[in-house]
C-alpha cells in the first residue's frame, strides 16, 4: 500500500500581485512571464528543480543560516540579476518581501530598494 502523495509546492502570484508558496492542487495558474517569451529567464535559473522550502522557509526566518542553502544555489545562477530585478519590481511593500531572490535575503532587498530610490535622479 502506498502513502498518498503530498501536493507539490509552487510559487504563484495571487490576484493582488503577491507571490506566495502554495500547494499545486489549490493554486491558480502561475502568471506567465511576458518579459521574454522566447527564453524566459526562470527556466534557466539554478533553482529550477530545487525545493521551494529552501528559498521560502517557514521557520527561523530571522536566523541568518536559514537561507544558506538557497544562497549557495544562487551563487551559481546564470540569471541571478534577472531574478533580483524581478523581485525588486514586484515587491511593493515589506509584506511582499519574502524568501530569497537574486541571491539576497528579504532585508537585503529592502535595503537595496531603499538605496536605489535614494540615488535615482529626480
Amino acid at each position: 500500500m502506498h502513502a498518498p502523495a503530498t501536493p507539490e509546492k509552487r510559487l504563484v502570484q495571487d490576484s493582488q500581485g503577491i507571490w506566495r508558496l502554495t500547494d499545486s492542487e489549490s493554486a491558480p495558474e502561475p502568471v506567465p512571464d511576458t518579459a521574454d517569451r522566447e527564453s524566459p529567464w526562470r527556466y534557466r535559473a539554478a533553482c529550477l528543480d530545487a525545493p521551494l522550502e529552501l528559498f521560502f522557509p517557514s521557520r527561523n526566518i530571522n536566523n541568518p543560516e536559514t537561507y544558506d542553502a538557497a544562497l549557495k544555489i544562487c551563487s551559481t545562477c546564470p540569471v541571478k540579476k534577472q531574478c533580483l530585478d524581478f523581485a525588486l519590481e514586484v515587491e511593493t511593500s515589506d509584506s511582499d518581501r519574502n524568501g530569497v531572490f537574486g541571491g539576497l535575503r528579504p532585508q537585503e532587498r529592502k535595503d537595496l530598494a531603499r538605496y536605489r530610490r535614494s540615488v535615482r535622479p529626480q
